[in-house]
């Protein structure tokens, strides 16, 4: 193996993974406003890495420094200097003063500055007292011009200071954060498997993070295969070249269940849910237990539809308890066949054989109440098209999106509750998600009593409206279409560019198009 300190700081993959932006799970880096940053900035170095933990706070961002950074970052013909004593202080800042180390050493290289006196100047910067800059500036000043630097210049300097200092970070710590940053990076380019297992057991219980970090697998082009009662641990594992869904991430699957499944069949595999619940200990591996695994797919291998399986179960508990029970008082044999259960399961065999697997809504319904996630498929699926067409933002964007901007959001609205408003008049609040997150909605009187009946548990809609950030994010919605007659509502007219010449096969498709789609 490799140890923490043996990682290399030049790594390429790494810095090419930062680049990309591809940096959900990693330290530090995987919020969508940091992912923007890495692109834009894409880092080379180790000290780029520092600075982009220094810069993505609200004082850098707000004052035009981030954007500065960038420009002169991309274009070195950008970075100036007013005196070359600064160059060696900001050479690895791209000449902006970023960091409050950068801000005492120029107090002191450039004015005279004790280290105490440099440090008293950062401070009274940090907190903005204005009085006490004052006498700074003056300080700076003559100290500067005993230096050799004239006075207009070292002027802009202070000027420089005072305006940057206030956002200032500690180097130090930005480069503690940092380097725990590179090193989950270094994992992820290098061991993204192993990184990827271990995020996702790091989250066992957080459906939301389990939810993302699986996204990041399929993104990764690691598939993440569903629990299986004969081949998942407790926790997700690696599988070949993919990750195995742990048991203990299943809704009510806890660690004595596990353990009793785990324990039983290295004894031999389950054959049946009936040989499963004569064989496990039923006081832990109970009946919520099981009707979570079966309603996870866990059961999938015995090839029978989850339906069937489902009706099963209290007849499969009966069963396995009364083996259980004669086998603790030590009358039957274990080559024997208990009749009675033998004809229990016949008279109810022909009903339950010929029930149908649950729909594919049912089947993912149940797989995101267990798992947290759709596994084996996505209900917006078919929808993703529409989705992209009519959708000004993903919900993992919102992130980014100012307050108060307008927004358009495809997906499923997954809880919903009524409720009145002081004057009596009815309204609803809940939770929409896509592919990439959920959200907060809030449906206002005058919307409910326009879109009610597009406003329902499990509602496949589009919602405009504007984004809150008061205390968490929430949509205030306007306007609520249906994903299926999006088209009509949002559709006036189309735009096509022709590029002349065009060939004649080209406007023979034209002219049969136009031909089926009428309007």
């Amino acid at each position: 193996g490799i140890e923490l300190k043996e990682f290399p700081l030049d790594d390429k993959k790494t810095y090419q993974l930062l680049s990309r932006g591809d940096s959900s799970g990693i330290f530090q880096l995987e919020s969508s406003g940091m992912q923007k940053l890495l692109k834009d900035i894409e880092p080379q170095n180790f000290e780029d890495i520092i600075a982009i933990l220094a810069l993505y706070r609200p004082g850098p961002m707000k004052s035009g420094m981030v954007s500065e950074y960038i420009r002169r970052k991309k274009d070195p013909s950008c970075i100036t200097y007013d005196h070359p004593i600064l160059e060696p202080i900001l050479k690895g800042t791209y000449g902006v003063i970023l960091y409050q180390e950068q801000v005492m050493e120029i107090a002191h290289k450039l004015a005279g500055f004790t280290m105490g006196q440099a440090d008293e100047l950062r401070r009274s910067m940090g907190k903005k007292d204005t009085e006490a800059m004052e006498e700074k500036r003056d300080l700076f000043i003559e100290g500067a011009k005993k230096k050799g630097v004239s006075e207009p210049v070292a002027r802009k300097i202070f000027e420089q200071i005072a305006k940057f200092a206030g956002y200032g970070f500690n180097k130090s710590h930005s480069t503690g954060y940092a380097l725990i940053s590179y090193q989950t990076a270094f994992l992820k380019a290098n061991y993204p498997l192993e990184f990827m297992v271990s995020l996702l057991n790091s989250e066992i219980g957080d459906f939301d993070k389990i939810a993302q970090y699986i996204d990041e697998c399929e993104r990764m082009n690691i598939w993440i295969l569903p629990p299986d009662i004969h081949e998942s641990d407790g926790r997700f594992k690696i599988f070949s070249n993919d990750i195995l869904f742990g048991l203990s991430a299943i809704k009510n699957v806890g660690e004595g269940a596990i353990r009793s499944i785990i324990e039983t069949r290295e004894k031999g595999p389950f054959t049946s849910l009936f040989d499963f619940c004569e064989r496990v200990n039923l006081r832990t591996v109970n009946k919520k237990v099981i009707e979570s695994l079966v309603k996870a797919g866990a059961f999938d291998y015995l090839e029978v539809p989850r339906s069937q399986l489902f009706a099963l179960i209290d007849e499969a508990i009966e069963y396995g308890s009364r083996m259980q029970k004669k086998m603790g008082e030590g009358g039957m044999d274990i080559f024997s066949t208990d009749k009675d259960s033998i004809t229990l399961t016949s008279n109810n065999k022909g009903i339950i054989n010929s029930l149908p697997e649950w729909s594919e809504t049912r089947l993912l319904s149940y797989e995101k109440e267990m798992l947290g996630v759709y596994l084996t498929g996505h209900p917006l699926k078919r929808y993703t098209s529409i989705i992209k067409v009519f959708s000004n933002v993903s919900i993992s964007e919102l992130e980014d999106v100012e307050e108060n901007m307008p927004v358009c959001i495809g997906g499923l609205l997954t809880e919903i509750k009524r409720t009145s408003s002081r004057k009596g008049e009815r309204m609803a609040f809940g939770e929409i998600e896509d592919t990439t997150g959920k959200v907060k909605v809030l449906f206002y009187p005058r919307v409910y009593e326009s879109y009610g009946g597009l406003i329902r548990k499990g509602g496949m809609i589009f919602v405009k409206g504007r984004l809150e950030k008061r205390e968490g994010m929430t949509v205030i919605v306007d306007e609520v279409a249906n994903l299926n007659t999006a088209k009509d509502r949002f559709l006036s007219s189309i735009e096509i560019d022709i590029k002349l010449p065009l060939s004649d096969e080209k406007l023979e498709r034209l002219k049969q198009l136009f031909i089926k789609n009428r309007g």
